[in-house]
């Protein structure tokens, strides 16, 4: 059994997820509503947020306090490029923390985050492509140890695009904003998805929000069973 996977984005009316200012309180008070057990999140999502003085962490972190409630965040980084973790440490949002690798990860990398107290996974994808992590097997993982039940994917459209070309998200949430990006160089919320044929969506209800955002909530009617 796995958890039940939420893919949520602020978008454009076009479908991007850049080239815009989002409605970070409107966005975060929705995702608060969620209630995940897990934030789950791509590597360019935490490396794009982290403040630049927080390149280099120190080894010891000060631990914020910790809401026992608080939901945990695990972060794809089979490459081992997330070098900010004691950023991420000392923000009171999560409980703990996990680093999703695998057995190409750079081992001293591993040893760096270990020391700041990140738990590191890592997958075996069993003779397929394994410098990248076995999504299904994470979330498997984060069920089976964890006790994970609802999963929020706060990440960019190729981890968006790799969950579901592996069948593993369930809802949709999308909050829409009112403005057209255009802009060949920003990015849509699913990018190289890469389908043959368009897949159903449900809508399950839509909602106005600040005025002048809508939220979508769509449930995927139709997966597969894939690593990715």
């Amino acid at each position: 059994m796995r958890p039940r996977v939420i893919l949520f984005n602020a978008v454009s009316l076009d479908g991007y997820t850049t080239g815009f200012a989002p409605d970070q309180s409107a966005f975060y008070e929705i995702a608060g509503s969620i209630k995940e057990d897990v934030t789950l999140a791509g590597c360019d999502t935490l490396l794009a947020a982290t403040p630049h003085e927080s390149a280099a962490p120190p080894v010891e972190v000060k631990q914020a306090t910790k809401n026992p409630n608080a939901p945990i965040l695990a972060v794809t980084d089979s490459a081992g490029r997330l070098k900010q973790w004691a950023y991420w440490q000392t923000l009171p949002i999560w409980r703990s923390h996990i680093a999703l690798c695998t057995d190409e990860t750079p081992q001293d990398h591993i040893a760096d985050i270990e020391k700041l107290g990140v738990r590191v996974w890592r997958s075996n994808n069993e003779g397929s492509d394994n410098r990248q992590v076995d999504l299904n097997a994470a979330l498997t993982m984060l069920a089976k140890e964890y006790g994970a039940k609802t999963v929020r994917l706060e990440s960019g459209g190729r981890l968006n695009a790799a969950f579901m070309r592996a069948g593993l998200i369930d809802e949709i949430y999308l909050l829409i904003h009112p403005v057209i990006v255009g802009a060949p160089q920003a990015t849509v919320f699913l990018t190289h998805l890469n389908r043959q044929g368009p897949l159903r969506l449900d809508l399950a209800f839509n909602q106005r929000v600040a005025e002048e955002l809508v939220l979508l909530k769509y449930v995927v009617t139709s997966s597969s069973s894939a690593a990715a």
